[in-house]
């Protein structure tokens, strides 16, 4: 996805050994940390909800063409693995063997549910039924930080405000893109 400005790599991005997983365990925890940060900040500027990992590994985020680096998919699924433990990150594969696709929570669940909750009470939209379409991609929502948000993501946030009575879900059986919600 392109964006007006482009993203501003930490100083650490370009030095070569940051694109080797390190086999000193504090060292590696260190590294590991910077790589999570990277991918929330990243992933957050170039408004990305989900990554497909075989195909991330080829993109500037994990690949430094400048410095002819790049992480290995090992180190990646680490990465991401450590992020899925903390709660920033969850796959999406169901098997084990083979995850490939994440959804990435630069905000969490609860964090992305308190900011749409809190965008719906500054417009005075409690009470109305709006599609998830409408929600995410409409021009209602354009500026917002979860305009553009990904279906299965916005699905897990909305999930969120079910459980505490804030929100329902209206869904279409015959097209998923026209389910609602009514905020209350």
């Amino acid at each position: 996805m392109d964006s007006p400005t482009s993203f501003q790599f930490p100083p650490v991005y370009d030095f070569p050994p940051f694109f080797t997983r390190q086999p000193t365990l504090s060292t590696w925890q260190d590294q590991a940390k910077q790589w999570q940060t990277l991918v929330l900040n990243y992933c957050r500027h170039q408004r990305q909800f989900r990554l497909t990992l075989s195909e991330a590994a080829n993109s500037e985020l994990f690949n430094n063409t400048a410095i002819g680096r790049k992480l290995p998919l090992a180190a990646i699924h680490e990465v991401i693995q450590l992020m899925v433990d903390q709660g920033r990150a969850e796959w999406l594969d169901d098997k084990k063997t083979s995850r490939n696709q994440c959804l990435i929570y630069w905000h969490s669940p609860e964090e992305w549910a308190d900011l749409i909750y809190q965008w719906i009470q500054d417009r005075a939209l409690n009470n109305s039924v709006l599609t998830l379409y409408e929600l995410t991609h409409d021009d209602l929502s354009q500026g917002a930080e979860f305009h553009g948000m990904d279906a299965l993501m916005l699905r897990r946030v909305l999930s969120t405000l079910v459980s505490k009575g804030k929100a329902q879900v209206f869904h279409n059986d015959e097209a998923a893109n026209e389910a609602g919600v009514k905020f209350f």
